[in-house]
């Protein structure tokens, strides 16, 4: 599968260095599925700052980080480098 930007929640499974929000983005939560113990989601934002990073302690488990009442973002991006990914992991992103 590919990368969906265009649902709520956003879906994704390719970690590639990109952009997801250039803009404001208020964020829900994000669920976080890997497949691999210590696999590692890391959202940056555009200036490179790391503002969410999730990492699974076990094997084929999911993660949350939940934002009750919602978390606004100057703008999110992966930097393939900051994370660990295996095929088989992805993450969602829901959006307010």
């Amino acid at each position: 599968m590919a990368n969906v930007l265009t649902t709520n929640p956003i879906y994704l499974d390719t970690f590639t260095d990109a952009v997801l929000f250039t803009g404001p983005v208020t964020v829900r939560a994000i669920t976080w599925r890997a497949t691999n113990a210590k696999d590692r989601l890391v959202l940056d934002d555009r200036a490179g700052n790391m503002i969410v990073e999730i990492e699974n302690p076990t094997a084929n488990s999911t993660q949350q980080a939940i934002f009750p009442g919602g978390q606004k973002f100057a703008s999110i991006a992966i930097t393939e480098a900051d994370g660990r990914y295996n095929t088989g992991d992805h993450a969602l992103i829901y959006l307010v």
